[in-house]
């Protein structure tokens, strides 16, 4: 049997959407209004990246630095 692969989610409720506007934002910025070249592709890139991860509810960088996800319960 395969271990469970999925991530925990550590993103919720208005941080998800913001990540979600933020990736569409730079995406679309980066597809229409951006100079042609580098600032493109980077626009593009990283604004892929957040809306993929606004999609999925699951940050890397959040979970590397600790942050979000499901507290530990104080009940006895």
């Amino acid at each position: 049997m395969l271990p469970d692969m999925n991530p925990p989610p550590n993103l919720a409720g208005p941080l998800r959407l913001g990540y979600i506007i933020a990736g569409s934002v730079l995406v679309i910025w980066g597809i229409f209004y951006a100079a042609p070249g580098l600032t493109r592709d980077v626009l593009v890139i990283i604004g892929a990246a957040v809306l993929v991860e606004g999609l999925i509810g699951f940050c890397v960088v959040r979970a590397m630095l600790g942050l979000g996800g499901k507290k530990e319960s104080l009940q006895p």
